[in-house]
């Protein structure tokens, strides 16, 4: 029911000319008639209360009294009494405005207001104990009212929770201000202070006369206070109580003083609490806005949870967990000139989401290819070996299409985050964007197709090729199974060999014994036969065999060799140039990308490097014994090799793969002279 509702409104004027909440129904209504016939001519709405006053009120009050706004007393249906809880809120609210008009008033109490507060409205705070947890509370019902109990004595004071937020500090300051004034309090309290603060004497006066003259101005050295403003606030809030607590019969002036003395140190202490947990909640996010920055660069919100600082302790015991949230719904809103925001949230197909910086996508997105590159690399061709051995071939091993598409299944599964941040509209757009070293754009541009302005196929962004994974299977297997004459024979055997497991054991007996008598009687007859047989089947043979070898001639090793020798200086060609020499180009290289001055240790370092190309290049020497490598399969092997975390002091990455590159190139010529 709205405010305005012209019952409601009724109620409370009755309430406060009656001096009670409790209002007898039939008087009310009697009330209600002529009140109606009164302010009809100004209130067009009160004409229906005049004529209909009985049905309107008792309907009025019934849905008041399910708002919880009024309670309703009967005698068996009939509605007696009107019970208005707002009564005390309200008397107590004037009392409070009064004081604001004359601050030489006390503060409201029960006893002053004359007035029962039902406990059921109450919320009573132990000042000493208490004060600093409820100012710290935001969920209070308007309905109820503070009753602030106070040591030593002193009165008790009601107010509204409204007020007890924002109203009461300025209430108290200006109940000090009173003090002060009386008598010579200023001097005594400023003398008995400077004993305290030495060679503080010109701030405390300043500070006390500001007090005086402009107590809301000192009000933020309460707010915001430094060390010396909480030591000057509770100093002088218990100057001001022992000067009172041990008397007997204390004036209601004096009780309000030593009120407002309590409350100005308690909101002190309140608010240097406030500003340590603010502070301390300042450090947790900076806290966390340097660990999302580091590896593993992508962390779901239970992640940052678990975030601890530098002392081992979990963030969420310094910070609530609604800055966290706050601190990173404000830094994963889109900025105005729609540039992608500082940090992105990522939704995974897995329904997951992520929180990465801006700048960390592109090399997460580069570090999670090579890794899920790598790792389905090994897995298909151990796979693939293994379906080679029982020679069959699977519908990925023989078609691009089915092999992508399985791709794209395998990214989902083993690496939902990369699959969702394999985006052209994010990573184009942040190649451009995010503060990222060129290497790494340089690398994320090759899976762009700019025509299309598209990724392109998962196959070619994971270095993952059908058909030199089938090759690296294949020479994995038995040498007797590589040769295509014996291999065909074996798959041919393999294959048919079910159809004759039929055979009994019976079968097998009696046709091994009939094969030995019939051998036994014609032995003799047969061995001239046979002799001559082979003699014609070798002259045969022989011819064949000459024929096939005139009409197709192998290369020598001669002729291999020099053709494998110009598809090295190809290579060459094509990495340096013709005129280049492959050494003078590597010496360059190593001045870049070795980042040690010491001499021995520098040629330490090289060697490592040569030494690991050098065991790669043996581990593939059966794949590279006939043809060396293309120069697209030279740039993936070497890229594989400088991310290798050995070499992880290496900054410039660049400059070390194309020298793995030509000394790649290096070694498998050098196999050539040899």
């Amino acid at each position: 029911m709205p405010e305005n509702n012209e019952t409601l409104k009724i109620i409370k004027f009755y309430a406060s000319k009656s001096n009670t909440p409790v209002i007898d129904f039939d008087k009310f209504l009697t009330f209600v008639k002529k009140y109606a016939e009164k302010y009809k001519s100004k209130k067009k709405e009160l004409a229906v209360l005049e004529k209909d006053t009985d049905i309107v009120i008792t309907s009025d009050l019934l849905s008041l009294s399910e708002e919880g706004r009024c309670e309703l007393e009967y005698d068996g249906k009939n509605i007696v009494r009107i019970l208005y809880p707002g009564y005390f809120r309200e008397k107590i609210e004037r009392a409070w405005q009064e004081y604001e008009n004359n601050s030489a008033l006390p503060f409201p109490s029960e006893e002053s207001l004359q007035i029962k507060i039902p406990e059921k409205l109450l919320i009573m705070v132990d000042v000493k104990n208490d004060f600093v947890q409820w100012l710290g509370n935001d969920n209070i019902e308007e309905s109820k009212i503070f009753r602030l109990d106070f040591p030593h004595g002193i009165n008790s004071v009601v107010i509204t929770p409204h007020l007890f937020k924002e109203k009461l500090l300025e209430y108290s300051m200006y109940k000090i201000r009173a003090y002060l004034r009386e008598g010579r309090n200023a001097y005594y309290i400023q003398n008995k202070l400077a004993g305290i603060f030495k060679e503080k004497e010109i701030t405390l006066k300043e500070l006390i006369e500001q007090t005086l003259e402009r107590p809301m101005h000192v009000i933020n050295t309460v707010r915001s206070p430094t060390d010396f403003y909480f030591r000057y606030w509770t100093t002088l809030s218990n100057l001001i109580i022992s000067d009172y607590k041990k008397k007997v019969n204390m004036l209601a002036e004096e009780h309000s003083f030593c009120q407002a003395a309590y409350l100005a140190g308690f909101y002190c202490v309140y608010f240097k609490g406030f500003l340590q947990k603010d502070r301390e909640s300042h450090l947790a996010i900076k806290q966390v806005e340097k660990a999302i920055r580091k590896p593993p660069y992508a962390f779901t919100l239970n992640d940052i949870y678990t975030i601890k600082d530098d002392k081992g302790t979990p963030i969420t015991k310094k910070c609530a967990r609604e800055k966290i949230h706050s601190f990173l719904e404000k830094n994963t809103r889109k900025e105005e000139n729609g540039k992608f925001p500082s940090i992105l949230r990522v939704n995974t197909v897995d329904g997951k989401q992520y929180f990465i910086y801006k700048d960390n996508v592109l090399p997460l997105s580069l570090r999670r290819v090579n890794e899920l590159g790598s790792k389905l690399r090994n897995q298909y061709v151990e796979l693939w070996e293994q379906e080679l051995k029982q020679f069959r071939k699977t519908q990925i091993m023989i078609d691009d299409n089915s092999f992508a598409q399985e791709l794209e299944n395998k990214t989902k599964e083993e690496d939902p985050l990369l699959y969702s941040l394999l985006r052209y509209d994010l990573l184009f757009v942040l190649s451009h964007e995010s503060e990222t070293n060129r290497r790494i754009k340089a690398e994320i541009n090759r899976w762009f197709d700019s025509k299309k302005k598209e990724l392109l196929p998962l196959p070619s962004i994971l270095g993952l090729s059908r058909e030199e994974l089938l090759d690296d299977a294949r020479r994995r297997l038995p040498i007797w199974q590589i040769m295509p004459v014996v291999g065909s024979l074996v798959g041919f055997f393999k294959k048919i060999s079910h159809k004759f497991k039929s055979f009994s054991n019976e079968a097998k007996v009696a046709a091994k014994e009939s094969k030995r008598m019939v051998s036994k009687s014609i032995k003799g007859k047969t061995a001239g036969v046979t002799s001559v047989k082979k003699e014609k089947a070798s002259t045969v043979t022989t011819k064949r065999v000459s024929a096939e070898t005139t009409s197709k001639r192998e290369p020598t090793a001669k002729e291999q060799r020099e053709a494998y020798r110009k598809k090295i200086l190809q290579l060459k060609e094509e990495l340096i140039g013709k005129d280049a020499k492959i050494e003078d180009s590597m010496n360059e290289l190593i001045d870049k990308w070795n980042p040690i001055l010491e001499e021995k240790a520098r040629k330490n370092l090289v060697e490592d490097v040569n030494a690991l190309v050098r065991d790669f290049l043996r581990s593939l020497r059966r794949g590279f014994a006939v043809s060396p490598p293309d120069l697209a399969r030279v740039r993936n092997l070497a890229e594989r090799l400088a991310e290798n975390k050995a070499f992880d002091r290496i900054a410039k990455k660049d400059y070390l793969k194309k020298y793995i590159e030509l000394y790649m190139v290096k070694v498998l010529g050098d196999r050539v002279k040899k």
